[in-house]
Order: structure tokens, then sequence, then C-alpha cells
């Protein structure tokens, strides 16, 4: 994988995988409001759960869960208040998770599933 891009939308893929693994159901993906951008929209129940998902290739840069400062939860915020909006599930309980994704030699992937790690 050479481009941030390419990157990104891999470990999007490992945390979706691992997500419905995990009994959630994957409903968006990279829903964008202006600048704003959520990287995976899904349900837990009824439950719409809106995650941020990290990955590092090794531990060297520190954990993946690190990255996500406070300006960014603040963006994510603001882009899940759009995308309740936009799809009319204002009145569902919602709640913001991190996954952070770490690749561990050539095919292992290990996961860190952070339920509710900030909130609205």
């Amino acid at each position: 994988m050479d481009s941030t891009s390419a990157r990104g939308s891999h470990f999007e893929g490992l945390a979706g995988a691992y997500l419905e693994r995990m009994g959630l159901e994957v409903v968006d993906r990279n829903f964008r409001f202006g600048h704003k951008e959520i990287d995976i929209v899904a349900l837990d129940g009824e439950t719409v759960v809106f995650v941020e998902v990290k990955g590092r290739t090794g531990g060297t840069f520190g954990h993946p869960g690190e990255s996500v400062t406070r300006e960014k939860m603040r963006r994510i915020v603001a882009a899940a208040g759009a995308y309740l909006r936009r799809r009319g599930l204002t009145n569902r309980p919602c709640r913001f998770d991190v996954v952070c994704v770490t690749l561990v030699g050539d095919r292992e992937a290990e996961f860190v599933h952070i339920r509710n790690a900030f909130g609205a």
C-alpha cells in the first residue's frame, strides 16, 4: 500500500469486517459533511454508532487511538449531527466508538474497540 488513502481504506475495511464479526451492522462508510468525515456508521441494535478508525503498522508511533484529538472529536460530532438529520434518525440513541487496528506481521491484525470513546 503506497498512498495514505489506500492505507486508510485498508484499515477501514478491516475495521468494518471486525465490527460485523462483533454483531454490528455496517450501514455507511466515509460519510462526508463539508470537510468532516465519519469513517464508518454502524447499527448496534437501535443505537447508531459513529466509528473513527485508526490504524498503524507495528507499534512504532504509539497506540493508534492516541491520535484522536479533541478537534477530531468535535468534527466527528458535527458530522454525526448532520448524518442523523439527513437520515431522519435524530430520535435514535447514538454513540462514538474508536476502532484501532494494528497490523502485526504480514497478515495479522490486532483490534482494540473503544466503545463510547467520547461524547457529544
